[in-house]
């Protein structure tokens, strides 16, 4: 559904992303993991077309994104929903109104129809009682749960996940996780960009570790926690790197 080819990209002079090439399927449960600027929510960006690369590709199905008319791109991003690492709610918006946000904007259902979806996916995430309130009255749990909720009301194919626990005490991490797990038993695809190992194992079958730019290892838990590649071990064993670094210093 997606294929990254050979993307380079820089910001401020300073590279991001290296030779990224990765593909990700309709049906994917892929988790980008690595450090705080590597660039996990830079592919992010790359894959909506938030962001051009220097150089490479960005294909959905099929066709390089950057080549094709707006209105085209535009249509086909519909098979892509994205939950912002801070929610990306409108404030002056109700929670229903935020919910129900694409779908009012395509004009294809009457209202009546719209609300009955809203308060379904709302119900889903345990929100149905928040539908006349607004963000600013949400915690930061809830508002994560209404952007699933406003992710899944436009039935996309794939999901797009920034961040999804962080900041959030263990017990709304855990209901992220078990939200996100359930969308996939609904049939949707997810790509979870996190630094969370909770989370990732949970809700990954494939993990990829992105470090200076750069894919360096992809597997499953398994294989991840067996490697003896020194990034994977250093992210999986942060401790022991600090401790090791500080003998030797």
């Amino acid at each position: 559904m997606i294929r990254l080819e050979d993307v380079y990209l820089a910001k401020a002079h300073k590279e991001i992303l290296t030779g990224l090439t990765l593909e990700v399927s309709a049906d994917e449960r892929l988790v980008i993991l690595g450090e705080s600027g590597v660039g996990k929510s830079t592919i992010l960006k790359v894959i909506l077309g938030l962001w051009k690369p220097d150089r490479g590709r960005v294909l959905l199905a099929g066709d390089d994104i950057h080549q094709l008319p707006e209105e085209e791109f535009i249509e086909r991003r519909k098979a892509l929903a994205v939950v912002f690492q801070g929610g990306a709610l409108f404030d002056s918006l109700t929670v229903g109104e935020n919910v129900g946000y694409r779908l009012f904007e395509a004009g294809r259902l009457a209202p009546a129809a719209i609300e009955e979806i809203v308060r379904e996916k709302l119900a889903e995430v345990g929100l149905e009682e928040a539908i006349d309130l607004y963000p600013s009255q949400l915690s930061g749990g809830m508002r994560k749960r209404a952007a699933i909720a406003r992710a899944l009301a436009a039935d996309p194919q794939l999901i797009l996940f920034d961040e999804p626990t962080a900041g959030l005490d263990p017990v709304a991490s855990c209901r992220i996780n078990e939200l996100i797990v359930r969308c996939q038993e609904e049939g949707k695809g997810t790509v979870v960009v996190t630094h969370d190992l909770e989370c990732a194992f949970r809700v990954g079958e494939q993990l990829m570790l992105l470090d200076d730019g750069r894919i360096v290892f992809q597997g499953d838990r398994s294989a991840m926690e067996s490697s003896t590649l020194p990034a994977v071990r250093r992210f999986l064993h942060p401790a022991q790197y600090v401790n090791d670094r500080g003998r030797q210093s």
